[in-house]
């Protein structure tokens, strides 16, 4: 049994243009949908934890430049005689660790602050495009691939002569 193109469009355009959540007016309450149907946890990566994140990692960042201004500084005492060897080795041991840890945590930050970029890139994004074709009359092929990722039709139910049908739109999971 095939879809009319009619009934196809209308499926298709209806979500667009019945919600009152997709008017321009609506913007921000659009990005808050959209970012809570990206994120995995459903309620997204706030501003005010991605800055905390940003600090976090400056502040890792600074710390493993002056570690490594003061292993500079102990190698060139040791070369020159004012540190023993032991003395050297017992300086820099601790300084390795917290080098780690600081090289491992600012990766862990620059991952997530890097997932959140994106993530904030495609709400934006989507909103564009939602702004663009709210007020759409007929599906063109362009709309429909820039708009629209992919469309789940599923198996007709024979009881109700009813099929399902899923419309996933871009940049938004």
């Amino acid at each position: 049994m095939a879809i009319w193109p009619t009934r196809t469009t209308e499926i298709i355009l209806s979500p667009t243009q019945k919600q009152p959540m997709l008017s321009s007016r609506f913007s921000p309450c659009m990005c808050r949908a959209a970012a809570s149907a990206k994120s995995k946890t459903g309620c997204g990566t706030t501003k005010k934890a991605l800055g905390h994140q940003r600090k976090e990692l400056d502040k890792a960042e600074a710390r493993l430049g002056e570690i490594n201004l003061l292993f500079r500084k102990l190698y060139e005492d040791n070369a020159s005689g004012q540190l023993s060897n032991e003395q050297f080795v017992f300086l820099t041991s601790g300084y390795e660790d917290e080098k780690r840890e600081l090289i491992k945590r600012a990766a862990e930050l620059k991952k997530e602050i890097d997932t959140a970029d994106e993530r904030s890139a495609d709400v934006k994004r989507f909103v564009a495009l939602v702004r663009l074709y709210t007020e759409i009359g007929e599906l063109t092929y362009e709309n429909v691939h820039e708009f629209i990722d992919r469309i789940g039709v599923y198996e007709l139910d024979k009881n109700t002569s009813t099929r399902k049908i899923e419309i996933f739109y871009s940049f938004v999971g």
